[in-house]
């Protein structure tokens, strides 16, 4: 990795170590009387504040607020931070969290995805795009060494097609795809479709995130559409019979 993908690799990993360490405490907590969501939330502040210094160096303008995506004014680049999304795995001792970090780009007046990362630091796994160049997954320590691309599945049969789907579209999704899974974390939901795990993603609209969302889908080789305030994605030869199931 070389360039901002770098600059952000590294600012990730040294906002995780914070989380994982906390993470190991996490498991030995379980079981007792303490509050871990206070303790998480803790966690979560101490990685925020090093993902701000860190990419503040760097960038001028990092932002950690969906709401201040919204009316956000690019000059030349912006980072969009997610510190600790599948919080409530955390908080749990589950490893189904990430941070992720999305680089916009204006040029030509025009604002655009251009990098992301997801980084799953209890997993040893982080997944990074650059736009044009597609999308891999890279392990911290793995026997394996170097990248593997990461492509959507080739399923064509949607009685055969396998869906990852959070609260907001359980309802609606189930009676056409009952073959399905429920990770609490819409950054793991999503490494399981870039991975060609699963078939059929459809997840809430997340403003902070939805951008690099959309970067890694159509460099792995999917298609991506919001409807109804859903993220829906699936492989090229299910995608229009998908869309039309969900209202």
């Amino acid at each position: 990795m070389e360039g901002d993908i770098a600059l952000i690799s590294e600012a990730i990993k040294s906002a995780s170590r914070f989380l994982l360490r906390d993470y190991y405490e996490l498991e030995q907590l379980q079981n007792s009387n303490n509050n871990t969501i206070n303790f998480s939330n803790k966690s979560g502040q101490k990685a925020m504040q090093t993902l701000s210094e860190k990419l503040s160096k760097y960038f001028k303008k990092v932002v950690f607020d969906k709401d201040e995506v919204k009316n956000l004014d690019i000059k030349d680049k912006a980072v969009l931070v997610e510190t600790l999304e599948g919080f409530g795995n955390f908080t749990r001792a589950i490893p189904f969290f990430a941070i992720m970090v999305t680089l916009l780009r204006k040029k030509d007046d025009r604002v655009f995805a251009d990098k992301s990362i997801i980084s799953f630091p209890a997993l040893g796994e982080f997944i990074h795009v650059q736009k044009g160049q597609g999308a891999l997954l890279e392990r911290y320590a793995s026997s394996m060494q170097g990248a593997m691309k990461l492509r959507t599945s080739q399923t064509k049969d949607i009685e055969n097609a396998i869906g990852v789907f959070d609260r907001t579209c359980c309802s609606a999704m189930v009676k056409h795809i009952p073959n399905f899974r429920f990770y609490n974390s819409y950054t793991y939901s999503v490494l399981q479709f870039l991975s060609g795990k699963v078939d059929v993603l459809c997840i809430k609209n997340t403003p902070i995130s939805v951008d690099g969302i959309r970067l890694f889908v159509e460099e792995s080789g999917g298609r991506m559409e919001i409807k109804n305030g859903k993220i829906i994605a699936s492989n090229i030869s299910l995608f229009d019979k998908v869309i039309e199931l969900i209202d």
